[in-house]
């Protein structure tokens, strides 16, 4: 579902992240993650936060930090002099601003003075004014799904405006962000796309999406693009050639990853897909249910009620699941963590309340030198009920061992 970054920006006309040349001519920002942080006279946590400074017709500063339940609390604070940060650029420097103001959240009042902190990163972006589609539609006839050039699925990130997400027999987009995901055990954190907790940036585009092309009578869609994780805060250097594949009048779309290393010999790769579903559409988010099916390698959602969309959605590790969980659990300081152990380890716990559930599903491990190419399978699926669902499970996994694989 939406988060709280996006009506904290919308309830003040004041457009958040790097995605936004719809919206502003030209967007300018800086980015700061500050570490061992002191706020004097407040009650923030000194533990972690995010400064942002935006120019949008003079400069601002926006506040975000985590509270006791991890949470993300965001505080707006306009006309900052931008001088105490733009010759800032080295790691490791000591930073300092004066801020006096009293901001009222829902159920407290924060003042904010005397914020200072050491540099751990800046990055500083400038957006130029038309940002590319960057992906194709596929359409068996029932289903559609939206595939991007750099890793995302459905849109791109949590901006529902970009792509057109995952549709079954005409009912309402239910995928509101997903994306590819790699991690090893030796990190115990990805990289890639977690669009739902703002992690956008971290696959970059190499060569943009083509298609579509055909090879009748097997598919009569298939796509290509190549990207890389260079926009991590720790690539792992690899580069990712995505192929999508469906054919028409089937339930399901494809996606191939063939990863090639640069640099590092991995034998604890895992490979997987975040999906964060909102069945039946964003106004039904919080009454999804989910379950697994280890047999098809398989974890699916679907709305509790049925009402705005009884039909079910899955995704297939079709080499293998090494892990899954459905959960409306995770924050964003810890997610990348969190969703390394999501894809590696499986509980296969019974989801019996309804809740805003997202979905992991891994791969792996697998060993991976320089120069080789691994290749790892998933299959986006749909079907009117859960019976059905696992059929179109069953043709996909056949299609995959007959074809895929040869």
């Amino acid at each position: 579902c939406m988060h709280d970054r996006e009506t904290f920006c919308e309830n003040r006309n004041y457009p958040y992240g790097y995605h936004l040349a719809e919206t502003w001519n030209r967007l300018e920002q800086y980015v700061i993650v500050g570490s061992q942080t002191i706020i004097a006279n407040t009650q923030v946590p000194s533990n972690s936060i995010y400064i942002y400074f935006v120019n949008n017709n003079g400069w601002n500063l926006a506040i975000l930090y985590y509270d006791s339940n991890g949470e993300d609390i965001w505080f707006f604070l306009p006309s900052i002099d931008i001088s105490i940060i733009q010759n800032r650029d080295a790691i490791g420097q000591e930073m300092s601003a004066s801020i006096s103001e009293t901001i009222q959240d829902d159920d407290y009042v924060n003042t904010i003075s005397d914020i200072s902190f050491s540099v751990e990163r800046i990055q500083k972006t400038v957006q130029a004014e038309e940002e590319p589609e960057g992906f194709l539609k596929h359409n068996t006839g029932d289903l559609q799904v939206s595939i991007f050039e750099d890793g995302n699925i459905g849109h791109w990130g949590y901006y529902t405006n970009i792509g057109e997400g995952v549709q079954f027999r005409g009912y309402p987009d239910a995928l509101y962000a997903s994306g590819l995901i790699i991690g090893t055990t030796t990190r115990q954190s990805v990289n890639g796309q977690i669009g739902s907790f703002n992690i956008l940036n971290d696959l970059i585009n190499v060569e943009p999406i083509t298609g579509f092309q055909s090879d009748t009578p097997t598919w009569d869609q298939i796509a290509s693009a190549s990207f890389d994780d260079s926009g991590a805060p720790l690539p792992y250097g690899i580069n990712v050639e995505q192929t999508s594949y469906s054919n028409s009048g089937e339930n399901s779309v494809f996606i191939q990853y063939s990863l090639c290393g640069n640099s590092t010999t991995y034998d604890d790769l895992f490979v997987g897909i975040f999906a964060d579903w909102d069945v039946g559409g964003s106004a039904s988010c919080d009454y999804n249910l989910g379950g697994y099916d280890v047999s098809r390698n398989m974890a699916y959602q679907y709305l509790g009620t049925g009402e705005s969309d009884p039909n079910y959605y899955g995704i297939i590790s079709l080499g293998g699941m090494s892990g899954a969980r459905i959960t409306e659990a995770g924050t964003n300081a810890s997610i990348r963590d969190s969703s390394f152990t999501w894809i590696s380890t499986f509980l296969n716990e019974s989801i019996t309340t309804p809740d805003d559930y997202r979905m992991w599903i891994g791969s792996g491990p697998f060993t991976f030198s320089v120069g080789d190419t691994l290749n790892v399978y998933f299959a986006i699926v749909a079907g009117t009920d859960l019976d059905d669902l696992k059929s179109n499970a069953d043709a996909a996994n056949q299609k995959y061992n007959a074809i895929l694989l040869k």
